[in-house]
């Protein structure tokens, strides 16, 4: 089970793609500091393209993830 559909069997309201796209964009700024402290100029570069990919990419990547999250719902429901 994934982190989001164990978190929306137990009605957690934090269980949504917004959420999600938060978490996965704090989680990359955290590496990015970690290659400044690395001084990994090459990973910075590439880390700072992927959290732009990422914010561009937004309500793409929103909607995908609440139809997935909304088909695992449904279906985790189903096996109860």
């Amino acid at each position: 089970q994934g982190l989001l559909t164990g978190m929306a069997a137990r009605r957690n309201p934090l269980a949504d793609a917004s959420t999600l796209w938060s978490l996965v964009v704090a989680n990359r700024f955290a590496w990015l500091s970690d290659w400044l402290r690395r001084q990994d100029e090459e990973m910075v570069a590439l880390e700072q393209e992927y959290i732009a990919l990422l914010i561009r990419g937004r309500a793409q990547l929103q909607d995908t993830w609440s139809r997935y999250i909304s088909c695992d719902r449904a279906a985790t429901t189903a096996l109860e």
